[in-house]
């Protein structure tokens, strides 16, 4: 028997490293730091021999853990090569948080010479850049492999999404906490730029995207104001247009600049349209269900009742008569 043909069990309780292969302890911490080291490798490009995770970072001495690094390309697995540090941290973490915070994260970039970006996870993302003086600022994303820098997005960059629900629910959770509204409109904003992303992707013309935001525009009051103004308000009036019974002629994106300007970050990188189904269909069904369920008697039926329904509709039928109700 081949090795590519062998098949190996993961017992209950534990999950494989994507990067190592070996058995972890399935833990919600753990799986969202493999989403995350699946994501560097499958989204951003970098090969799994510069990965590790649970790296130890010195720091005076005391010797704590770095969830993720990327080291310098083939270089040593040690603190003085890491290049960018990943904290990655259960969705009901905050970025505020003393012990699991943005500061830990902010701790650690300090303490290692070489490393030029962060990353942090959580409630929400955020990502950061040291600059040669050592201060630490904010960016909208770390950047691709190959690359010395984050930037704006082309056509040609999108990716599959593989942690869709994550995303969403990062994006509604910022709209609601920091734009001033109750869950239910936040759905309604978060709704819209689904609408424009997906727009955005299948009717543009050129390599260029709207839906998509620079490293400088995100640093400036200007660039927020601008990709507001001049890219998605008109995104949104040629989704209004062509979707008249989802969006009233009046409506328009009830967004801050900086709060917009988030969103976009987020999901500027990944492709709606080329995502497969059953992983919009999960994403969109946990957006809609924090908002929708039980508060009007709405609820989605459950997907073994779905599943049940289909077979018992399938068994009406002979197969000669499924075959041409789906040719």
């Amino acid at each position: 028997m081949s090795e590519e043909n062998i098949v190996y069990l993961v017992p209950p309780g534990s999950i494989r490293c994507c990067i190592t292969g070996k058995l972890r302890k399935d833990t919600p911490e753990e799986n969202v730091r493999q989403r995350w080291a699946r994501s560097l490798v499958e989204e951003y490009g970098f090969p799994r021999s510069d990965i590790m995770l649970e790296v130890p970072i010195r720091m005076g001495i005391a010797k704590k853990r770095a969830d993720i690094v990327v080291f310098n390309p083939g270089a040593k697995h040690v603190q003085e090569e890491a290049l960018i540090i990943l904290e990655t941290k259960r969705d009901d973490v905050k970025a505020s948080d003393k012990t699991n915070g943005e500061d830990q994260l902010k701790s650690y970039m300090a303490a290692s010479s070489s490393c030029k970006y962060g990353l942090w996870v959580g409630q929400e993302r955020f990502a950061f850049e040291r600059s040669q003086d050592g201060k630490i600022e904010s960016v909208s994303d770390i950047p691709r492999a190959g690359e010395d820098r984050p930037r704006r997005p082309e056509r040609t960059d999108l990716k599959v999404a593989h942690d869709l629900t994550a995303i969403f629910r990062r994006c509604h959770n910022y709209i609601h906490g920091n734009g001033g509204l109750q869950k239910a409109e936040a759905f309604h904003e978060m709704l819209k730029l689904i609408f424009c992303k997906v727009y955005d992707e299948e009717e543009g013309g050129s390599d260029e995207l709207n839906f998509a935001i620079g490293p400088k525009e995100q640093r400036s009051e200007s660039g927020k104001r601008r990709l507001l103004e001049e890219r998605i308000q008109p995104l949104f009036t040629k989704v209004r247009k062509r979707y008249p019974y989802i969006f009233k002629d009046d409506e328009h994106i009830e967004l801050e600049p900086s709060v917009l300007a988030y969103i976009v970050s987020e999901m500027q990188f990944i492709s709606l349209v080329d995502t497969d189904t059953d992983v919009k269909g999960a994403a969109y069904e946990e957006l809609v269900g924090q908002n929708l369920r039980g508060d009007r008697g709405e609820y989605f039926t459950p997907r073994n009742v779905c599943d049940m329904t289909v077979r018992i509709i399938q068994s009406m039928f002979e197969e000669a008569e499924l075959t041409d109700l789906c040719s």
